[in-house]
């Protein structure tokens, strides 16, 4: 059975056998449609049936506060028979739910993350029992760190949200650590949503807090911790060297090369498993006039501080 949204009342008088309903004392009545609790009418949203009685001239709809007034007005050639008439009215129309509205702000508090702080404010409107969704908000940590604590919200004003209207949800987003058993989380996505009591609210309670940390990146074990070569000027005719790297076996390392400006983009080297690894260098002839200077780099996995001079250089005087 559908459910009745409105209800319309009746009206009754009483006249002489023979009067001229029209230009009696009645010549017209008004019938009221009212809304349930929780629905609401509007004259818009209705409108006559089934054709109307011959008694009846016409039906006028009209707005009265939360109400509806249907004027009735009876034909001009209506007269009161000799027994009672009942005229039946064939009404159509629609209640609609109450519309309620939910606005309010929350606010932030973040840390190292790829958004700042700040207090955003939030509109949505609905019936009574609906769930909406308020907004959506994501922390995001920002690159190098994670959330050691999750972000999480709290409700000011000493209001108990396990006993609220607010319907929260958290999906997290987690990357592996420094070892395949240690998972990160770096954002969290909150959906807020809100079921919709009888009345319309202002909600500013709702506060998020996301703070992230570092991410510990433990120092390089395998290290490039020496180096041995002549470094003596070279030779106007040019000639090669030997460089002898010492460290760690395994330890990965770059090694740059740069003639007056003109830099090789490195060349990358990984100790061997005596922990050491011998490379030769060479150098053309030159006759510009002038000193050619070649500096050499370590970069990558080397001990720091560094014991010996890095970049180390070697000048080559012209012929």
């Amino acid at each position: 059975m559908a459910l009745q949204t409105y209800t319309i009342t009746t009206a009754s008088f009483e006249a002489e056998a023979g009067e001229n309903i029209s230009s009696g004392a009645n010549p017209t009545v008004t019938l009221v449609i009212s809304p349930i609790e929780g629905y609401n009418v509007a004259s818009g949203n209705f409108s006559i049936g089934e054709p109307l009685p011959a008694e009846i001239d016409s039906v006028v709809f009209s707005q009265n506060g939360a109400n509806v007034n249907a004027l009735v007005t009876f034909a001009s050639g209506f007269v009161m028979p000799s027994s009672d008439v009942e005229l039946l009215i064939d009404i159509d129309g629609v209640a609609t739910q109450d519309l309620y509205t939910i606005t309010g702000s929350y606010s932030t508090v973040e840390t190292n993350t790829t958004s700042a702080s700040t207090n955003v404010a939030f509109s949505e409107s609905g019936n009574e029992d609906d769930t909406v969704t308020l907004f959506t908000k994501t922390f995001t940590a920002a690159s190098g760190y994670y959330f050691e604590t999750p972000p999480y919200y709290y409700q000011s004003q000493g209001a108990a949200r396990n006993e609220s209207n607010y319907i929260i949800e958290r999906v997290d987003t987690t990357i592996f650590g420094n070892t395949p058993e240690i998972k990160l989380l770096t954002a969290s996505a909150f959906t807020v949503k809100y079921l919709i009591g009888a009345l319309s609210e202002t909600l500013n309670d709702l506060n998020f807090i996301a703070s992230a940390v570092e991410i510990f990146a433990p120092p390089a074990t395998d290290l490039v911790k020496s180096y041995v070569v002549n470094t003596k000027a070279w030779l106007p005719e040019g000639g090669t060297k030997t460089v002898t790297f010492y460290g760690d076996p395994g330890a990965t390392f770059t090694f740059t090369i740069d003639i007056d400006g003109f830099n090789d983009g490195g060349t990358s080297y990984v100790l061997e498993d005596s922990g050491s690894l011998s490379i030769i260098i060479s150098a053309g002839a030159n006759s510009s006039g002038s000193t050619k200077v070649y500096t050499y780099t370590l970069s990558g996995n080397i001990e720091s501080p560094f014991a010996q001079d890095n970049p180390f250089i070697i000048n080559q005087p012209s012929s």
